[in-house]
């Protein structure tokens, strides 16, 4: 079975690359596999970086990034 985009939510957006880099390997650890969707301007740096995780793991992704960003004070 193929996955396709809308199998995909987003679970946490940023700018900051090391973020995303720090956020992915959070849920890596407990086990959800995640991809990055870049939507930063290469010429001009502005935009965001989404985390994304499949459907089935939305819930617990969603527990894990809320700590990650409490630990980090992020808002």
């Amino acid at each position: 079975m193929t996955k396709t985009h809308d199998d995909w939510v987003k679970v946490f957006a940023t700018g900051q690359p090391h973020l995303i880099a720090l956020a992915e390997q959070a849920l890596l650890k407990e086990g959800i596999e995640s991809v990055q969707m870049n939507k930063k301007d290469s010429s001009y740096l502005f935009g965001e970086i989404d985390l994304m995780v499949e459907k089935p793991n939305l819930e617990k992704a969603n527990g894990i990034i809320d700590r990650f960003k409490k630990d980090l004070e992020i808002e």
